[in-house]
C-alpha cells in the first residue's frame, strides 16, 4: 500500500499566465509571501511554514512549474525542494483543490 501519492501535478487548458497569477495572487495576498519568479519559464519557488500538533514550526520549500503538454494543454508540476513529505502534500492539497482548483479541469 502506497502510504503518498506520487503525483503531485496535475492538467489544465487554462493559459499560463492565469494559473501563474492564481499562484502568485495567493503567495502575495492570502500567504503574505514574495516567491522566487523565473522570468523565462513558468517557475515559481517559495516556502511556507505551518505548525505541527506540537507547535513546533515545519518549512516546506516548493517549487511550481507549468509546462507545455501540446497546444491546449500545460502540466502544473509541484515539487517539494526540502521539508517534511507530509506537510508537502498538505499544501499540494491546498493548492490542488482550494486554489488552483479551477484550473484542474484536463486528464
Amino acid at each position: 500500500m502506497k502510504v503518498f501519492e506520487l503525483k503531485t501535478q496535475f492538467f489544465s487548458s487554462y493559459h499560463p499566465d492565469i494559473i501563474e497569477d492564481a499562484i502568485l495572487s495567493h503567495l502575495r495576498n492570502v500567504a503574505k509571501i514574495e516567491p522566487k519568479i523565473n522570468e523565462k519559464k513558468y517557475k515559481v519557488k517559495f516556502q511556507l511554514v505551518s505548525k505541527d500538533q506540537g507547535d513546533q514550526e515545519q518549512v516546506t520549500d516548493i517549487c511550481i512549474r507549468i509546462l507545455k503538454v501540446d497546444e491546449e494543454t500545460v502540466c502544473v508540476e509541484f515539487q517539494k525542494l526540502s521539508g517534511n513529505q507530509t506537510r508537502f502534500h498538505d499544501h499540494f492539497s491546498e493548492f490542488n483543490t482550494n486554489i488552483l482548483g479551477f484550473a484542474n479541469d484536463t486528464n
